[in-house]
């Protein structure tokens, strides 16, 4: 498998002259040529024409929202922009261990004497589409935005970091740790322009939900209508390393059999990527000539429990909701495929298994919590139970699976509400003050599982004064009040209270409700991908952490993980990669028994595509 960004260059240059070049270089960085239109909005209504050395690339979804660093932007299209648009200090290789990326970096390593300090020196030549230089700034950027802003991907080894230091013109870059990293080759992958971001008016999370305004990989995007799903990304000119083969990739959406089928019948270069379903099997199987292979996303839609939400605070109570959730049935219902999968992702397979599905299991959980079964619902102490179920306003997908699960806990006798939020709303306020009970979103299954387990499962992290900063510390997601959310009224079932009929000629009931205490505070920290807000100390032991702790133990957490019922895999969409008349590599399955391919290893490997007729 090819790498992102991975150049079969080589250079002759060692370090030092590098680094000694770097005040010549960089002072031409950003003269001539001028700087390159990026992202440019088109309003016509016209189609951009497919050129000669391009290919067509249908995805059946192209939605607002491209920043690869946020769990509500997660999808095949972020996934696209990201591999095509954005740089990474590493990339996976080809056993998919973390490699330098010698397109960025002329080299990554711990400084001699300081083994917490990884020192990266950036090539004099790498920069952005508007000539500014890829620099410290940009490291330190998203390392701020990764500790700070909620609702970002599994950022536990950002959260290590201390300081990051500028020097040879922001060329050479100083991280230090605050303790001897490990997996500091997963950190500052997908970088974002931070001269750019820092200043946008809806900053990390929302300057990307239309467009990225830069590039600094080896495509651009020259005009996009996210409206009627269409992106062109042509050959960036500005791209320092090798050239990628075609000169254009340009995605339409193609959301049914007519328009897939229009898509694949365009010719010799055309490709798509989209749901595996039997509809989209049986097209790609009839379009003559074209080539098809399954895919996995990289991503995967969860039910992530609360645990300082009152209602599931028990994890008796937990037990019975997941006993009560069919996540196959959620799973066929939100990617219309016959048989969805799931992963244990950050987990081993076969560890962190709940049980679900279970009628008699849901009985015995919520029977061991005090409830009993009066009539159509559960209560305890004249309580019905019921539980807010949190997820994104604008995920079609996310809103599809939360209310599939509200109607499965109905019929299991468990009131459920959905409440849909925007995500700061979601991840920075209703989650930390228990305000939602569950959340429906999505998580990464890709990258380092260590990294990810932690990032989700440990204790939040305290802020610590590093010696070596002064005392300063670093930055923390800061501390929410929610002054202005009103959650749903809870699902307790229905009760007849006598009224007046405004004609009065008749008396009619109407459904009453109760209201539950919620924990509403002024000290919470916004979650990131930790979405359940656990601290068990034993979990923290069987992650690594700890002086008391041997080291990361995945199966034992993972089956801690479960016993804590804090989260059901719900779906990790399936896709179909079709082709016609393009090589594409990054699909092969390195054996018989291998996985399929991830969208995203796919994508990595867009400069090395060809077109074969």
């Amino acid at each position: 498998m090819a790498t992102r960004g991975a150049s079969v260059r080589r250079r002759g240059t060692s370090v030092l002259a590098a680094v000694l070049s770097l005040v010549v270089v960089t002072g031409c960085v950003a003269d001539p040529p001028p700087p390159t239109v990026v992202g440019e909005e088109r309003t016509d209504g016209e189609s951009v024409n497919l050129s000669s050395g391009g290919v067509l690339l249908a995805l059946d979804r192209v939605d607002p929202g491209f920043n690869p660093h946020l769990l509500a932007d997660q999808g095949v299209d972020t996934d696209l922009v990201a591999s095509l648009l954005l740089p990474s200090a590493f990339v996976p290789g080809p056993g998919g261990e973390p490699v330098l990326n010698r397109d960025l970096l002329v080299s990554a390593e711990p400084l001699p004497g300081s083994p917490r300090t990884i020192r990266y020196t950036i090539d004099p030549l790498a920069q952005w589409t508007d000539g500014v230089p890829v620099a410290a700034e940009d490291f330190e950027y998203l390392w701020r935005q990764m500790t700070t802003q909620p609702g970002v991907v599994d950022p536990a080894g950002y959260e290590q970091i201390v300081e990051v230091r500028s020097g040879a013109g922001g060329k050479v870059v100083d991280v230090v740790f605050d303790s001897p990293p490990e997996q500091w080759r997963t950190l500052f992958a997908d970088l974002l322009p931070g001269h750019i971001l820092k200043d946008a008016p809806d900053g990390f999370q929302g300057a990307m939900s239309s467009l990225p305004v830069m590039s600094a990989g080896p495509f651009m995007i020259r005009f996009a209508d996210i409206g009627r799903g269409e992106i062109e990304f042509v050959r960036n000119d500005r791209y320092w390393a090798r050239a990628p083969e075609l000169d254009q990739i340009l995605v339409r959406r193609a959301t049914g059999a007519g328009q897939l089928g229009a898509a694949l019948r365009g010719g010799p270069g055309s490709l798509a990527m989209v749901s595996a379903t039997p509809l989209a099997a049986d097209v790609s199987a009839t379009v003559h000539g074209v080539r098809a292979v399954t895919v996995d996303s990289s991503a995967q839609l969860e039910l992530g429990f609360n645990t300082v939400a009152p209602a599931v605070r028990d994890p008796a109570v937990r037990r019975g909701l997941t006993a009560a959730v069919d996540p196959e049935v959620v799973g066929r219902i939100v990617t219309g495929q016959s048989d969805p999968a799931v992963t244990t992702y950050p987990f081993p397979p076969g560890s962190a298994s709940t049980t679900t599905g279970d009628g008699a299991a849901v009985e015995r959980a919520l029977r061991d919590a005090g409830f009993t079964r009066t009539g159509a619902r559960w209560e305890r102490d004249d309580d019905p139970l019921s539980v807010t179920l949190g997820v994104e306003a604008e995920d079609d997908r996310a809103l599809t699976a939360a209310f599939t699960i509200a109607d499965q806990l109905r019929g299991a006798g468990i009131g459920a509400r959905v409440w849909e939020l925007d995500a700061v709303a979601l991840y920075g306020d209703a989650l930390p003050h228990g305000l939602v009970d569950a959340v429906v979103g999505w998580q990464r299954v890709d990258g380092r599982p260590e990294v990810a387990a932690v990032s989700r499962f440990a204790c939040a992290p305290a802020p610590s004064p590093s010696p070596t900063t002064g005392g300063r510390t670093a930055p923390t997601r800061p501390l929410t009040t929610v002054t202005s959310l009103v959650p749903p009224e809870p699902d307790t079932g229905t009760t007849t209270t006598a009224r007046t009929d405004p004609m009065g000629t008749a008396e009619t009931t109407t459904p009453t409700t109760s209201t539950p205490p919620r924990t509403i505070g002024t000290s919470a920290p916004a979650r990131a991908s930790g979405v359940s807000g656990v601290c068990d100390p034993a979990l923290d032991r069987a992650l690594g952490l700890g002086d008391d702790s041997e080291g990361p133990d995945l199966t034992a957490a993972g089956d801690l993980v479960a016993d804590h019922a804090l989260r059901i895999p719900l779906v990790r969409p399936g896709l179909l990669l079709a082709d016609d008349g393009v090589e594409v590599t990054g699909t092969g399955r390195g054996g018989v028994d291998a996985a399929p391919p991830m969208v995203s290893d796919v994508f990595d490997t867009a400069p090395t595509w060809r077109r074969t007729g």
